[in-house]
């Protein structure tokens, strides 16, 4: 059966501040000795441990891998909004959970006028990833918890809900620059998952 699905976002939410230091060691083509020397001597990221910098790069670096230069340079140098919802492409890319909740969650209870997220909701959400991809079975309940969380925050971050403490759906405006982009690249998933009409 098809893998649809992987907890690899456990890792962390969208990383702006992280994302943009990546984002330029990319640009500027640094090589990967001194990505990692930066990351382990130079402590770039400002984590507790060199261990905890080297996950977080290479979960960034998986995101950044699969979205092209003009928004990798929205990442790096542009606005602090405009950077989010470059991220948010990247993250879905990376991750169908984060795109497939927006989708089949977030969007469908606006569809029906319900403006806050309930606890239940992620845990049926997961029931039916399970139906479409028999991995999400085996995730034990700890990394499903912790993946609800990191979804969340990927929302609160890109503005898609209001916070942690009070998940209330705020439909997002696509700024033009990602629109445009997703559109030129046909990324119609993405667009359908990070679109609301309003």
């Amino acid at each position: 059966m098809h893998q649809r699905y992987n907890a690899e976002i456990v890792a962390g939410a969208l990383l702006p501040s992280e994302s943009r230091i990546i984002a330029r060691l990319v640009l500027d083509n640094v090589p990967d000795e001194e990505i990692y020397r930066l990351l382990t001597v130079e402590n770039i990221l400002q984590k507790r441990s060199p261990a905890t910098a080297v996950r977080k790069y290479r979960l960034i670096e998986k995101r950044l891998q699969l979205i092209d230069k003009e928004l990798l340079l929205s990442i790096a140098e542009g606005t602090r909004q405009v950077c989010v919802q470059a991220l948010l492409v990247a993250a879905i890319k990376h991750s169908k959970l984060i795109g497939d909740f927006l989708l089949r969650v977030i969007k469908e209870k606006w569809r029906i006028f319900e403006t806050e997220l309930k606890p239940s909701d992620w845990d049926n959400f997961l029931r039916e990833c399970e139906q479409i991809d028999q991995t999400v079975s085996k995730w034990k309940p700890t990394t499903r918890d912790k993946l609800g969380q990191v979804v969340r925050k990927c929302l609160v971050e890109a503005g898609y809900l209001e916070s942690i403490s009070r998940p209330v759906i705020t439909p997002v405006l696509l700024l033009p620059e990602i629109k445009n982009n997703l559109i030129k690249h046909k990324e119609n998933y993405v667009l359908d998952c990070m679109s609301f009409s309003l």
